[in-house]
């Protein structure tokens, strides 16, 4: 008797400790994330536009993507139908716009999905309905997020950062994550929603918030503080490339990290030292951000800033891109980059003439019309959209920058992408928007991002008075002194 209690007790021993090992082993498997690998893919979209209006003629898809921003345009034919390659290298959001109406997709490398749209619905709302479909798993995880978005209805959300403190302005963005976070748990809760939809989700909400860090940099020159703080905005988070804000913060923070917020480095760039100043700036990432496709995401978005604004700087810096970048498929991509830019160092830009609306392309015209209309002059170019809120925001800026240059050498030039026309016509009127304006029509818009692979709105450039683009990224209007010191420096270079 015992002896079979004895043995029990070793049998239930035994039980137990397989128990716990199954236990421990099924919870290190959940806790393990999976690894984000990059593959390059071209993801496919057709669609049918149903009550089709005789001045729709195109869809416009955008998204900031890992690699480079997407900006296409799908041309709609008579019958209403549309067909769109996108290259991508990981799953991620997509957004299209459409007359008032707005789609956000969810896409993966090799994927096809279909859309069916009604004008006269799009026409009238800004979160529209309409049908997706396809064989593959990103189309129901974009029909839900289309439910998410209607769910959710007008986001109003617009803090003002004027003359904040960074702790108060970093409180009021995480009552906004919180209480996006309850609206999105109450749908998920409604619509039994998948868990790819609600990781994409959390993440979107997160860094689509983090994206007010910039405005709140333009608005508060000299400020103190993290602004960019990683408990509230964790740059270490692989997981979150599948929404296309996450990239953007990177490169964000990584501007922040090394060049805003570090006085050496903009004393070496004022100077000249660019290559000292970008080395010290590598550095400082390499030893403060721990290793993993995020960081390997912020220096391939820095190399590929300077591949087309500092290229002989680049050469040198380029020895060490081993050193600052470990993903292969990142490293194959830059250096495709830059070898097209050793074999097109000049960006010609194509003409249309909007008034004839005639779609021919004449390589070098549009820059070939300013040198010759702004000869002698410096030209300060705006590139925007009506939709964009930034764009917006910087007019009133734009006009106290025109008045105090307009004694001096310098033109202003605006041109409008993306947008609707009647809508552009509007805001010269109504907001009085001083300078010489460009509206370009989708594919003309199309042609200028491909040209000038610009990053997005609003997109500042300098031209010399020789005609040359010798700025592709300068400062807004809205920073101030900044913007003025650098003009004036190029009116004094340029002048005889």
């Amino acid at each position: 008797m015992g002896y079979l209690s004895k043995t029990n007790r070793t049998m239930k021993i035994k039980q137990k400790l397989k128990l716990i090992l199954c236990i421990f082993i099924l919870a290190s498997c959940a806790e393990k994330e999976e690894v984000p690998t990059l593959q390059k893919g071209i993801a496919i979209i057709t669609g049918k536009v149903i009550n089709l209006g005789e001045d729709s003629k195109a869809i416009r898809f955008a998204a900031d993507g890992i690699v480079e921003g997407i900006e296409q345009t799908a041309i709609i034919d008579s019958e209403g139908n549309f067909r769109l390659e996108i290259e991508l290298y990981y799953p991620q959001n997509v957004q299209s716009f459409f007359k008032k109406g707005y789609i956000k997709l969810y896409l993966s490398p090799f994927d096809s999905i279909h859309l069916e749209i009604d004008e006269d619905v799009f026409r009238k709302e800004a979160h529209p309905d309409y049908k997706v479909s396809g064989t593959n798993p990103s189309a129901k995880i974009s029909k839900e997020i289309q439910q998410y978005l209607q769910y959710c209805g007008e986001n109003s959300f617009n803090p003002d950062a004027q003359g904040k403190s960074v702790n108060t302005f970093l409180q009021v963005l995480n009552q906004e994550i919180i209480r996006r976070d309850s609206i999105l748990q109450r749908f998920s809760k409604e619509y039994n929603t998948s868990k790819k939809f609600e990781d994409w989700a959390k993440n979107d909400i997160k860094y689509g918030i983090a994206n007010y860090l910039i405005d709140y940099r333009y608005a508060n020159q000299g400020y103190k503080g993290n602004l960019f703080d990683e408990s509230l905005f964790p740059i270490n988070n692989d997981a979150a490339i599948v929404t296309d804000l996450y990239p953007l913060h990177l490169y964000h923070y990584a501007l922040n990290l090394g060049i805003w917020q570090d006085s050496t480095n903009q004393k070496l760039m004022q100077e000249g030292k660019n290559v000292e100043a970008f080395q010290r700036c590598f550095d400082k990432i390499i030893n403060s951000v721990g290793s993993g496709l995020s960081r390997d995401i912020m220096c391939y978005k820095l190399l590929s800033s300077i591949i087309s604004e500092f290229y002989d700087d680049y050469e040198i810096l380029s020895q060490e891109t081993d050193t600052y970048i470990e993903n292969e498929i990142l490293k194959s991509v830059l250096a495709e980059k830059e070898s097209e830019y050793k074999n097109n160092k000049v960006s010609n830009i194509s003409f249309f003439d909007t008034q004839t609306n005639e779609e021919k392309e004449i390589l070098g015209d549009f820059w070939q019309e300013l040198n010759e209309k702004y000869s002698g002059k410096i030209v300060y170019v705006d590139i925007w959209a009506t939709w964009c809120g930034p764009c917006r925001r910087e007019i009133p800026y734009a006009k106290e920058l025109h008045e105090y240059f307009k004694e001096k050498d310098i033109e202003f030039v605006n041109l409008c992408l993306a947008s609707n026309k009647s809508e552009w016509e509007k805001m010269l009127e109504s907001s009085n928007i001083t300078g010489d304006n460009y509206f370009f029509n989708e594919p003309q818009t199309q042609l200028l991002r491909n040209k000038l692979q610009f990053e997005g709105y609003p997109t500042y450039l300098i031209v010399d008075k020789q005609g040359d683009l010798v700025d592709k990224n300068a400062p807004r209007p809205s920073s101030g002194e900044e913007i003025k010191k650098i003009l004036n420096e190029w009116i004094e270079k340029d002048t005889p």
